[in-house]
This record gives structure tokens, sequence and C-alpha cells, in this order.
């Protein structure tokens, strides 16, 4: 866990850019069952700061329910003072789309989904930071934010954000 986490080469170099990092990962099983999503965030020395999961309403796809867990963990960060975050995820889809709406933003052609809404809305929240990063890592990095989200799905929780250290 350590290594994954800490000293592994991606992972060195992800840390020593950021201020604070977060993971976020989405559980879905299928566009009628409720879905899981699950976040956390550490200092730049990779100390755990706290954690949120939450079972949410039913999503059409695997990579809205992404979206979603992004979208939510960046508006709660932010609502707790954060400014300097280096935000990752292992859904390579969704973090092209992100890196391509930052550079060419434009409403011209645009594909008209609950995607695109979110993915609009990640763009405006990346606004309200200081210093804001988008970086695609392994699956295996994003093995904290992943247990979350399933652990969410299964026991339907309600949205809970805790300063409890992650297992």
């Amino acid at each position: 866990t350590r290594h994954l986490l800490f000293q592994c080469r991606v992972s060195r170099e992800i840390w020593e850019h950021a201020l604070n990092q977060s993971a976020s990962d989405g559980s879905w099983t299928s566009p009628t069952e409720k879905a899981g999503i699950g976040w956390v965030l550490y200092n730049k020395h990779a100390q755990f700061i706290f954690k949120g999961l939450a079972a949410i309403n039913p999503m059409a796809t695997s990579l809205e329910t992404e979206a979603e867990a992004l979208r939510l963990a960046m508006i709660h960060i932010n609502r707790l003072g954060y400014r300097n975050v280096t935000f990752c995820g292992d859904a390579l889809n969704l973090f092209a789309r992100i890196q391509q709406s930052q550079f060419h933003h434009s409403h011209q052609g645009r594909e008209h989904s609950a995607l695109s809404t979110h993915i609009e809305d990640i763009r405006v929240l990346a606004a309200k930071y200081a210093h804001v990063r988008f970086v695609k890592v392994p699956r295996e990095l994003n093995f904290v934010a992943d247990k979350l989200a399933k652990d969410a799905k299964v026991r339907k929780l309600n949205f809970v954000i805790s300063w409890s250290d992650v297992t």
C-alpha cells in the first residue's frame, strides 16, 4: 500500500507537484441501481486529511458516475477551503475530456448529455481554485477511492465526510 501511494515513480511525480492531492472514483453496476462515489484528500506530505463517500441516485453510465464523484469531491474540497489541489482518477475517458474542455472550450458542436453537463460543471468548479490539475492515474493507485465508492454503494450510505483515517 505505502509503495503504491508514495514510493512508485508515477506517484512520486504527482506528489512532487501537488500541494494537496485528491483521488476520486465511482462504483456503478447499472442505470437502475444506486451508484457509489468515494474520494480522499491528502496533503503535500501524502498524509490523509479527509474522505467523502455516498450512495447516489442511479446514473446512466459508469463514466457519469466517475464524473459525479470528481464533481462532488471538487465542491466539498473547495467548501473546506482548499484552493491548490491535484485531482486524480483512473477514468481515462473522463480525464481526457476534462483536458479537452480546458483547452478547447466551445459550445459549438458539443454533445448535450449528462456527461457533458458534468464536465462543464467540473470546468466551472476548476475556476474556483487558485491552482488545479487533473491527472489520470493507474487503477492500482486509486484503490482507496475505489474501496470507498464500492463500500458506499453496497451499504447504501448517505453522504459522509470524515476525518477518520482510511483503511
